[in-house]
C-alpha cells in the first residue's frame, strides 16, 4: 500500500535527496517509445514521491520525482523537439510527446521533474507520497 505524508504548510520542492545516497540507474520512456530518457536517482522508495492536485497533475496522474538536470540524459529524440506547455504563473514547462500523447516530464531551471508512471520498473505499492496543494498555491 503506498503511504502517504502529511502536506507541509510550505513544501520544499524540489524534493531534496537523503545525504550520501546511492544513486540508482532508471530508464523511463513516451507509451510510443519513440522518446526514451535514462536517469540517476536515489532508489525511490527513500525519497518522497510528489503527488500534486493542481489541474494538469490530477488531470495526466502525474506522480513527479526531481532529478537534477546533470543526472537526466535523453537517449532517443530530444526535449527541445517535444512540445511544451505551461499555464498559471508558467513557472514550469510540461512536456509531452505528440505521437502518443504521453506526459514524460516537466522542467524548471535546474531540475526535471520526471513522471514515474513513464518509468520502468517502479513498484507502486513501495513509494511514500508527499502530497502538494497545487489547486491553490
Amino acid at each position: 500500500m503506498t503511504s502517504e505524508t502529511p502536506t507541509p504548510s510550505t513544501p520544499s520542492l524540489p524534493v531534496k535527496w537523503p545525504e550520501n545516497a546511492v544513486l540508482q540507474q532508471f530508464t523511463g520512456s513516451c507509451h510510443c517509445k519513440k522518446f526514451a530518457f535514462t536517469f540517476q536517482h536515489p532508489s525511490l522508495d527513500t525519497v518522497p514521491v510528489v503527488s500534486c492536485n493542481c489541474s494538469i497533475c490530477t488531470q495526466r496522474g502525474y506522480l513527479v520525482i526531481y532529478v537534477p538536470t546533470e543526472y537526466f540524459t535523453v537517449v532517443e529524440g530530444s526535449m527541445d523537439a517535444l512540445p511544451s506547455y505551461s499555464f498559471g504563473r508558467e513557472r514550469v514547462v510540461h512536456r509531452f510527446y505528440p505521437n502518443c500523447g504521453s506526459g514524460v516530464s516537466w522542467s524548471g531551471k535546474t531540475v526535471v521533474a520526471v513522471n514515474l508512471c513513464s518509468v520502468e520498473g517502479v513498484d507502486f505499492t513501495r513509494l511514500t507520497l508527499l502530497r502538494l496543494d497545487g489547486a491553490n498555491t
